[in-house]
């Protein structure tokens, strides 16, 4: 099997990071690495015994593979296949949770084949659901219902024609940009919105087989103006080390303690939702000489989201498979976004699998005979997990509050609310927000994702209207 595919960390890059970049650090191994719709594919027939075997070969990549791909689920983030097309097939089935087929490629799901995703509905009506099923079937008919790309496809997965593929190559010189998606104050933050140009770098240096000696961070300011002090248009900072490396960690080291002299803003947030615990905060240590400057004035645009696991931010942070809480990042959730491109403060009120009247994986019994917390139940609560104390408003009077919740109510198809109990339980939640929030403007929000269909974003606007007339 010449062929190992690995599910790409990020299938987006950062604006300003080629997409290449996520396969940079596999040239090291082998000259013919390529990106193919959500993974990095390696041939290395060619190159194995260089390395001591497909075995070490394996392990060998499974280490050096980027950190996103290493945390718990590094040995279920690669698949092997003798084509292109058949690594990426078997890597699609072990994120749905399959085992590989007896015969390969024969019985390889339709649905593994990119080319083949638009026609799945129509080749299952035809009694196709394997690879093998459609190989069977005339090619001249096949040809002029489906395309002729489609039988290329096969047989290029089959191995049966050529593959052309775009290669990965490696750029003579390093530099790259990055708009970062929001206003940036301080170094922390600065540092985190590189990490994607650090990760590149450390890829870059790994294929080349070098270290850097020298780096250089430079940003651009929109601003131009802050608390009364000018700010140049651009400013850079320089590290150099005492011999080459490519330790990402040591390079970001550098950087931290470099950007350290100076006045900073220091920004704290939960990134975790409520059902991870309680979090505290036991102050700051202050070098000699420093001093705590007055808090900077808040924002008087408040904003605050209710919801569930899309609003807490649930694997916004890395691949699928990776530990729930490992993926999680509250940060890049839409409610802080929307805020911070508002220039607002915002407060985020979300748990993982809560729903309206119906919580995901909650038996049903348990709802019916009252046993179940939902949203309606936490929100006056300052913590979800415990009933005391209860939330004071007046310490965030939010202007705006978005109500993002109602999916988890519906995914556990066919079983689903009563369109009578689900509105009767929106509508208390409404009063209940509206009561601890008389002046903030309520949004109701249809339950994401899409393929939910349209009915309970309907049950929510009648909710809505029953409110507005109670009213």
């Amino acid at each position: 099997m010449p062929w190992l595919a690995w599910l790409l960390p990020c299938i987006d890059p950062a604006p300003g990071v080629p997409p290449d970049a996520q396969g940079w650090w596999a040239l090291r191994f082998t000259p013919c690495v390529t990106l193919l719709d959500e993974a990095l594919l390696l041939e290395v027939d060619s190159v194995e015994r260089l390395w001591g075997g497909r075995a070490a070969l394996q392990a060998l990549l499974r280490n050096q593979a980027p950190a996103a791909a290493q945390e718990n689920a590094a040995d279920q983030a690669w698949a092997t296949g003798p084509t292109a097309l058949q690594a990426l097939a078997l890597l699609r089935l072990q994120r749905m949770g399959r085992s590989p087929p007896q015969r390969l490629p024969h019985d390889l799901p339709i649905a593994t084949l990119t080319a083949l995703r638009p026609h799945v509905a129509a080749l299952q009506h035809l009694g196709c659901r394997s690879w093998g099923d459609l190989r069977a079937l005339p090619r001249a008919g096949l040809a002029r219902r489906f395309g002729a790309a489609c039988l290329l496809a096969l047989d290029q997965a089959w191995g049966d024609a050529p593959h052309g593929l775009i290669w990965i190559t490696l750029p003579e010189r390093f530099a790259l940009e990055l708009e970062l998606p929001a206003l940036v104050e301080s170094a922390p933050a600065l540092l985190m919105a590189g990490q994607r140009l650090l990760d590149a770098l450390q890829g870059w240096l790994r294929a080349r087989q070098q270290g850097v000696l020298a780096l250089e961070l430079a940003w651009r300011h929109d601003l131009r103006r802050i608390d009364g002090v000018m700010l140049p248009p651009t400013q850079a900072l320089q590290v150099r080390t005492a011999q080459a490396t490519h330790d990402l960690a040591h390079l970001r080291r550098l950087l931290a303690e470099n950007l350290a002299p100076g006045r900073h803003t220091l920004f704290l947030a939960r990134c975790s939702e409520g059902e991870a615990g309680i979090s505290g905060f036991g102050g700051l240590l202050l070098d000699d000489g420093a001093q705590l400057l007055p808090p900077a004035r808040a924002s008087e645009r408040r904003i605050e989201v209710i919801g569930d696991s899309i609003s807490a931010g649930a694997m916004n942070d890395g691949p699928l498979g990776l530990s729930y809480y490992t993926i999680e990042d509250g940060l890049t959730a839409f409610g802080p976004v929307l805020a911070q491109k508002l220039g607002a403060e915002w407060s985020i009120v979300a748990k993982s699998g809560e729903g309206v009247v119906h919580n995901y994986t909650e038996s049903w019994e348990k709802r019916e005979q009252g046993k179940a917390l939902h949203t309606e139940d936490t929100y006056p609560q300052t913590f979800c997990t415990q009933a005391k104390p209860q939330w004071n408003p007046a310490k965030f009077p939010p202007q705006c509050i978005l109500l993002a919740i109602g999916t988890n109510d519906f995914v556990e198809q066919p079983k689903k609310p009563a369109a009578e109990a689900f509105i009767a339980g929106y509508e208390r939640l409404l009063r209940l927000v509206r009561g601890m929030n008389p002046e903030a403007v309520l949004i109701a929000m249809d339950p994401i994702p899409i393929n939910l269909g349209t009915e309970p974003g309907q049950w929510i606007q009648q909710a809505v209207a029953h409110q507005q007339c109670a009213q």
